[in-house]
């Protein structure tokens, strides 16, 4: 099944959750239901609204960057229309820098759509999705790609796969990239 976007791809609800109309390339047309219920959402996509073209644009560098980290097409679909869902209309969150080590020596450049890692000050790594390189208040917007995170070990905030997490770019990381055996390297 391949799936472009197109004009007949339509933002709609299943329930609470906000979702997606999809047709493939083939004709049949499929319900993908976002991470996100009503009550994440900043703006309210009405239902029946169509892909624009900055939908389409986002999903496609969502795409590309996923796709560099060898994740198989339904993944990378998945992991984009959350993308997505969540740089258009989920409620920014607030702004958690300081959980985070910053980078040190050069300025590790990234773009809208990289995979990144964040490193936080308790020892664990988020893996991320770039959504936005800096928005309004001069902080970077990411995607969560881990199954879930814990920012601190003597805190209970928690973020989950699909969350919104906004940090100050110096925070933003290389990806880090697993081999065989498990072994971490760092691209």
């Amino acid at each position: 099944m391949k799936i472009s976007p197109q004009s007949d791809c339509k933002w709609d609800y299943r329930g609470t959750s906000l979702s997606v109309l999809l047709t493939s390339d083939e004709g049949i047309t499929y319900m993908f239901e976002t991470h996100y219920s009503i009550s994440d959402l900043l703006d309210r996509p009405e239902s029946g609204t169509s892909f624009c073209i900055q939908d389409a644009t986002l999903l496609t560098n969502y795409l590309e960057g996923l796709s560099k980290i060898n994740l198989d097409d339904s993944s990378c679909l998945d992991l984009g229309l959350n993308a997505l869902a969540c740089e258009r209309f989920v409620r920014p969150s607030v702004p958690c820098s300081r959980y985070f080590l910053r980078s040190q020596g050069q300025k590790f450049k990234f773009h809208c759509g990289d995979v990144v890692s964040l490193y936080s000050k308790s020892g664990n790594i988020a893996d991320c999705l770039v959504l936005e390189e800096c928005d309004a208040d001069y902080v970077t917007r990411l995607m969560l790609l881990n199954p879930a995170f814990q920012f601190s070990s003597y805190e209970g905030r928690r973020c989950k796969l699909g969350g919104m997490i906004r940090v100050n770019p110096e925070c933003v990381c290389a990806f880090r990239k697993y081999d065989a055996q498990g072994m971490v390297r760092y691209a």
